[in-house]
């Protein structure tokens, strides 16, 4: 089976990717290939949509690890939603993710990732002198 990949982009910034079949190692470079262009850019946020996600393998555990650090080290945030059973076990086994960083819906994603860019842009917003 092969890896479907579908980049979208969102508001404020951010980009959905919907994978689709095998994320293992004959797929893991294209997929980076695809994404590259994105991650290039100054995305807000990263959120991938795993739910026709069959299989990942050490190098697409990997592949989604090095987005997520290269994604928040440009200030962005990073979270996934519709982690399939087999899949969820292997980013657990492998703690890639943090709790807050998964999700069950689109809408709950959404809600969490602009309260994040909020927040961020409330620290960097410039406070009037007292």
């Amino acid at each position: 089976m092969t890896l479907q990949v579908h980049i979208a982009h969102r508001k404020n910034g951010a980009c959905s990717v919907t994978l689709s079949g095998r994320l293992d190692h004959d797929t893991a470079k294209t997929c980076e290939n695809q994404l590259a262009p994105i991650l290039k850019e100054k995305v807000s946020g990263v959120l991938f949509n795993l739910a026709a996600l069959d299989y990942i393998s050490s190098a697409g555990v990997r592949l989604v690890l090095k987005v997520k650090k290269q994604v928040v080290a440009s200030g962005g945030k990073f979270a996934v939603l519709h982690m399939q059973p087999p899949v969820a076990k292997v980013m657990e086994m492998a703690e890639v993710l943090v709790k807050t960083e998964v999700f069950d819906s689109e809408q709950v994603a959404d809600i969490y990732l602009d309260a994040m860019q909020r927040s961020e842009a409330m620290k960097h917003a410039d406070m009037p002198d007292e």
